[in-house]
């Protein structure tokens, strides 16, 4: 929020109180199979009537929404149709081509497409963050490649975050994860905990520390407990929960190596430009053929190891035998994925959009 300009007018619409609907589940119904197409579905009504009040109001060029949630999308498509804005809509992550969404019945499935089908078909261009996705958006709606443009701009991290902000200083070498870990995340985790054990056993290593920062499901965190206790690693592993951003990022400037654990291979995780941004060692357990693995590659930022307990075993092994945390990131590299850069590209998209309806 301290990044919003105070000239900038920043409107806000309540929503339809849905809380209600969730206590279902104490009856054994999910409310999943109510909201839709998720449970910001009340927002949908007063932002609709608040986006036409504004454009009415101000000199308004463009509509642009992002996703998820894909209720904004609706919202967006809402404010196209009766306003004659263009739109633009951006993926951080796809709606119903998002691999970890869950819909209760095919028939909400289908219904789902049919939505997103719709709001495609109004939009005036599309963006998704990395090219997997942008592919398969295309395969799934194949008339966006005959009649809307799809972009790719990637997440990016913005130089202005790091001005300032001093390394932490720690005591001993310490790996550190920052982020959410979930899904696929922790079974990957999970063989990256088994490995370390074995190191540090092997080499007798009494000052490595494995820090993670970040909020969890309360599932995990009882996942991670229970991982410690069995391997021995409470003294090890130092979870310090949820914290602010700046605050992170002199955590992960302390460091001697930052753990990336993705949790789908098509996708790079939106913290690993902040990973790349700082300077440090990525050791990245995931396919050598990932999203991620492309781009530390091409950055020359660490090593990607398979999650694999005797693959990771064995990069540890050299690792902390020889503390080869040093690297070089490629600053032509690093240049292509700073803010100014990505927000450039996203100027140009607008533009073209605008000139359309010139």
């Amino acid at each position: 929020i301290q990044d919003v300009p105070p000239s900038l007018k920043v409107y806000r619409a309540p929503a339809i109180p849905l809380g209600w609907i969730a206590k279902l589940g104490a009856l054994g119904i999910s409310y999943t199979w109510l909201f839709v197409p998720d449970p910001f579905v009340g927002w949908i009504p007063p932002a609709v009537s608040a986006g036409r009040r504004i454009i009415e109001r101000e000199e308004i060029n463009l509509i642009y929404c992002t996703c998820p949630p894909a209720s904004a999308l609706l919202i967006g498509m809402r404010l196209k149709m009766e306003m004659g804005l263009p739109l633009v809509i951006d993926y951080r992550d796809l709606w119903t081509g998002n691999p970890h969404l869950r819909y209760p019945t095919g028939l909400h499935a289908r219904f789902m497409r049919r939505l997103e089908e719709r709001v495609l078909m109004v939009s005036d261009a599309v963006i998704t963050v990395e090219e997997p996705s942008r592919v398969k958006l295309l395969r799934a709606f194949p008339f966006l490649s005959k009649t809307r443009s799809v972009h790719v701009i990637h997440n990016g991290f913005d130089p202005h975050d790091f001005v300032g902000v001093k390394p932490h200083p720690f005591q001993g070498f310490v790996i550190l994860h920052a982020g959410t870990i979930y899904g696929p995340r922790l079974r990957h985790f999970e063989a990256f905990l088994k490995a370390l054990r074995e190191v540090i056993h092997e080499r007798k290593l009494e000052d490595v520390r494995l820090v993670l920062v970040g909020r969890h499901p309360p599932s995990v965190e009882r996942g991670l407990r229970r991982m410690a206790r069995e391997l021995g690693l409470q003294h090890v592993i130092h979870n310090l929960g949820y914290k602010p951003y700046r605050e992170t990022l002199s955590l992960i400037l302390g460091a001697d190596i930052l753990l990336l654990v993705p949790g789908a291979s098509s996708v790079r995780t939106a913290k690993i430009y902040d990973y790349l941004a700082s300077g440090k060692f990525i050791l990245n357990i995931s396919s050598p053929r990932s999203e991620s693995a492309n781009l530390i590659r091409e950055a020359g930022a660490g090593v990607t190891v398979p999650p694999s307990p005797s693959k990771i075993r064995k990069a540890l092994k050299e690792i902390l035998g020889m503390r080869k945390t040093r690297v070089h990131i490629k600053a032509e590299v690093l240049a292509k994925y700073s803010r100014i850069q990505t927000t450039q590209q996203l100027s140009k998209v607008f533009n073209g959009v605008l000139s359309d309806y010139a």
